[in-house]
């Protein structure tokens, strides 16, 4: 089988190095690219203009990889930023399954447990959130991320997508 990996948002597709030779060693072929503003790629770091983008280029990747191996069955994993893309591109293109870590999702209020429809209230109420974050009154700390991280969630939560989906946890 193939295996897609989509990497988190400030991440790079080598963190999933390990990950991948094991799966490889499982008898997967593994494929992965840097998104647009990670890694090794062109863009401004982790700067993202639209979601859609994204999930462009890796519907390009997958259509080389089935020129290549077009009688394999296609998985595509992928993590906080990169699950909301494998989702958006299962849409586009057909794939066999998905894996989605902490994916960067939004659940459906109606049907939503009371921590899923209150964890991102604070982004609803303006600049309210940021008095929570010991980053942001903090000076001597100056993460880049914080006003990312919500323009990211406002344009995925933007998005509607009606998919059936099995949530699994680890735990003792």
């Amino acid at each position: 089988a193939l295996l897609l990996l989509s990497h988190g948002m400030t991440e790079h597709s080598m963190l999933y190095d390990s990950f991948a030779q094991e799966m490889v060693i499982k008898g997967f072929f593994v494929f992965a690219h840097d998104h647009i503003g990670h890694g090794y790629s062109d863009g401004s770091r982790a700067y993202i203009n639209d979601v859609q983008e994204l999930v462009e280029d890796s519907v390009s990747h997958i259509q080389m990889i089935r020129k290549e191996y077009p009688e394999l069955p296609l998985f595509v994993c992928g993590h906080s930023m990169g699950g909301a893309v494998t989702v958006f591109l299962s849409l586009q293109v057909q794939i066999s399954g998905m894996v989605l870590i902490a994916p960067a999702l939004a659940a459906n209020p109606e049907t939503a447990t009371f921590f899923t429809r209150n964890a991102l209230n604070d982004l609803e109420k303006g600049d309210a959130w940021k008095r929570k974050s010991n980053y942001t009154w903090n000076k001597n700390l100056k993460p880049p991320f914080i006003c990312l991280g919500v323009s990211l969630s406002t344009k995925i939560r933007s998005c509607r997508v009606r998919q059936q989906v099995l949530v699994s946890r680890g735990g003792t």
